[in-house]
C-alpha cells in the first residue's frame, strides 16, 4: 500500500516524470520478456541467444521518452478537447467514454503504431526505408489485433479510470501489447 501511496504522490507531483519512468519500465519489461522467449525457442532448437542489452535499452527509451510524453498530453488535453467538438452527444461519461474510444481507435492508434514501427527501426540504426517498410508489412495485422484488445480496454480506461491515472491503466494493458509490438519488431 506504500507504494501504491508514493506513486500517487509522485504522480501528482511530477505527472509527466511518474508516467515517463513508468512507461519505460514496462517498455523494458515487454522486450525481456519476448528476449526471455527467444532465449527458450533458440534452447529448444539448440540455439544460441544472447540478450540484447542495447535493444532493452531502446525498449526503454521508447516508452520513456517517445511514447509516454504523448500519452500524456493526448489523454490529458487533446483527447478530451477533442470529444466536446463531436457531433453527438458526449454529455455522459459513458458516451464522453465512446467517443474518446472513436478518436482513440481512428485516429491516435493508427498514428501511435506508425510511430513506434517508424522510431523503433530508426533508434535500432536501420533506416527512414526500413522503417516505411516495417509500417507496410505490420501495419493492417498490427491494427486488426489492437481492435481486438484495446476497444474494450480503452472503454474501461476512458468511462472508469480517473484521469491521472489513465496512462497508468495503458501502461498496464500495454505491457502485454509491447510484448506483442516487440515481437513482431524483431521476428
Amino acid at each position: 500500500m506504500q507504494f501504491l501511496t508514493k506513486y500517487n504522490t509522485l504522480l501528482q507531483q511530477y505527472p509527466l516524470l511518474t508516467k515517463s519512468v513508468t512507461g519505460g519500465f514496462m517498455f523494458f519489461a515487454g522486450d525481456a520478456v519476448v528476449q526471455t522467449m527467444e532465449s527458450q525457442i533458440a534452447k529448444k532448437n539448440q540455439q544460441s541467444h544472447q540478450y540484447d542489452f542495447r535493444r532493452l535499452g531502446i525498449a526503454w527509451l521508447m516508452g520513456n521518452v517517445f511514447m509516454m510524453p504523448l500519452f500524456h498530453y493526448n489523454f490529458t488535453y487533446a483527447l478530451p478537447w477533442l470529444v466536446k467538438r463531436l457531433p453527438f452527444d458526449t454529455s455522459t461519461p459513458f458516451r464522453a467514454a465512446v467517443g474518446s474510444v472513436l478518436i482513440d481507435q481512428s485516429v491516435w492508434a493508427c498514428y501511435i503504431l506508425c510511430h513506434y514501427l517508424m522510431i523503433i527501426n530508426l533508434l535500432e540504426s536501420r533506416s527512414v526505408q526500413k522503417g516505411i517498410d516495417a509500417i507496410k508489412n505490420n501495419f493492417i495485422k498490427a491494427m486488426i489485433t489492437n481492435w481486438q484488445i484495446w476497444p474494450a480496454a480503452q472503454i474501461i480506461n476512458f468511462w472508469l479510470i480517473p484521469r491521472h491515472y489513465q496512462v497508468l491503466w495503458v501502461n498496464f494493458i500495454g505491457f502485454f501489447w509491447n510484448i506483442y509490438l516487440s515481437y513482431i519488431s524483431h521476428n
